[in-house]
């Protein structure tokens, strides 16, 4: 049996002073509601947000799960619930940005919209941001009072952006672009290429080991063992054999990249809490979560507006921190609805990864197996690889 719609009936009491009409007649003051007149309550606006920004169904095809279930709403209808959901919800999402900055490693990348991840321990958070263009100026605004280490991709809004900040950023290089510009040009110069894939395979086995360490003792790990490894890479950047390679084919590209962004590539073996490149240690990959982004837009094909832009950032915001922090995303919604609407504005305890700890029930607790059992999987992998030849 499919869903249905139900419609609750709220009666207000009115009262009045027997035989004193000059009291007059008074009501208790009614909640504030979404939308004018109260229609529709937070479970609707969190079923229509996790809808288009958890399953990325665009509006008009939600129009038609809605019929299914027995109300036929108009898309203005589902596009005003979704306007006044992001106007109660602003306020958190400004909080989530604050926390988010107030941290001194991040990572980003971007697409039609600017996306950052915090790498501090202890804060599961995802925060996004609208631009009406990709000129550097989004990042430089958005990061206008973030201080601290930033790995970033080479996105001509990033480049430079040591140098515009006087310091107060660090940008470090994601060795997994640098990686897989090599690994794609492999074919035309095999040898080399494979010279070189195999430092980045040893330099990835260092990090695979230091997963489970302290950011202390992994940054020692990376000291002792990882700048090694690059200092023989750079060794053999400098040969003739690398310097033969034709500047304009794809692996003289890989190689020019590698040179260029040789410094930000290493920025990591500086802080044992920064990764090698956009995946971070739990599991979050920067990259994976810009596809919540690009699948969205598939399916909605457009955003109308830049007020329209920035709701959607918002609603990103906090869909991407409810998945990631293995949330029913409705239950959550629904709630941080309800409390907003009722007047809190202590938006600590609105924080997924806080308000979990209060929620156990709404936590999806597969995921984390699902998670263990792929990282296992992949770590045996990886030890099985270290070994040495048998004689």
């Amino acid at each position: 049996m499919g869903a249905r719609h139900q419609i609750p009936v709220t009666k207000y009491p009115k009262y009045a002073c027997e035989n004193q009409p000059q009291c007059g007649v008074a009501s208790p003051e009614r909640p504030t509601g979404l939308v004018e007149g109260n229609r529709y309550d937070a479970s609707i606006a969190a079923e229509i947000i996790t809808n288009k920004y958890g399953y990325h169904l665009p509006v008009y095809r939600q129009q038609d799960q809605f019929v299914g279930s027995g109300w036929t709403p108009s898309r203005s209808t589902l596009l005003n619930i979704l306007k006044a959901s992001a106007f109660v919800l602003r306020p958190l999402c400004e909080h989530i940005k604050r926390t988010v900055l107030a941290t001194d490693i991040l990572g980003t990348d971007d697409t039609s919209v600017t996306l950052l991840v915090p790498r501090r321990e202890n804060i599961p958070l995802t925060f996004f941001d609208f631009t009406v263009s990709r000129q550097r100026t989004g990042p430089d605004l958005v990061l206008e009072n973030f201080q601290g280490k930033l790995m970033a991709d080479c996105y001509a809004g990033y480049q430079g952006l040591e140098l515009r900040t006087d310091g107060r950023i660090l940008r470090g290089a994601c060795a997994a672009h640098a990686r897989r510009k090599v690994y794609e040009a492999r074919d035309v110069y095999p040898k080399e290429s494979s010279i070189v894939l195999a430092k980045f395979q040893q330099l990835y086995d260092i990090e695979d080991r230091g997963k489970s360490c302290s950011s202390g003792d992994r940054l020692a790990l990376r000291q002792d063992e990882s700048q090694a490894v690059w200092k023989a890479l750079g060794q053999w950047l400098d040969s003739s054999a690398a310097k033969d390679i034709r500047p304009k084919s794809r692996f003289g590209q890989a190689l020019g990249y590698l040179r260029n962004q040789w410094t930000a590539l290493q920025l990591y073996l500086t802080d044992g809490r920064m990764p090698i490149d956009n995946n971070p240690f739990d599991g979050n990959n920067v990259e994976q979560l810009m596809k919540q982004v690009a699948l969205g837009r598939k399916n909605w094909l457009f955003i109308g507006s830049t007020a329209a832009g920035d709701r959607a950032a918002d609603f990103m915001t906090l869909v991407a921190s409810a998945i990631r922090n293995d949330l029913d995303v409705w239950a959550y919604l629904k709630d941080v609805l309800d409390r907003l609407l009722a007047g809190e504005t202590n938006y600590e305890p609105l924080r997924p990864d806080i308000w979990r700890q209060s929620h156990p029930e709404f936590i999806r607790q597969y995921r984390a197996p699902e998670r263990r059992d792929q990282a296992d999987r992949k770590q045996a992998r990886r030890a099985a690889r270290r070994k040495p030849p048998p004689a």
